[in-house]
């Protein structure tokens, strides 16, 4: 899906969510896996990344 994504889409785009979005998703099914509720700081730093994944893909 990245190859196809990559070939018919822009590689601007498709680059930085690809590298980003992937830890993020990992970071949540841990949570989930292990039942964590994380802290207020760990809650700043997932929403920071996120919007640093957005404003990459922008």
């Amino acid at each position: 899906m990245l190859v196809y994504a990559i070939r018919y889409g822009k590689v601007i785009i498709v680059a930085p969510l690809t590298n980003a979005v992937a830890p993020m998703i990992t970071i949540i099914i841990s949570l989930l896996i292990y039942s964590v509720i994380p802290g207020p700081v760990v809650i700043a730093g997932m929403v920071t990344a996120m919007i640093a994944a957005y404003l990459l893909a922008d």
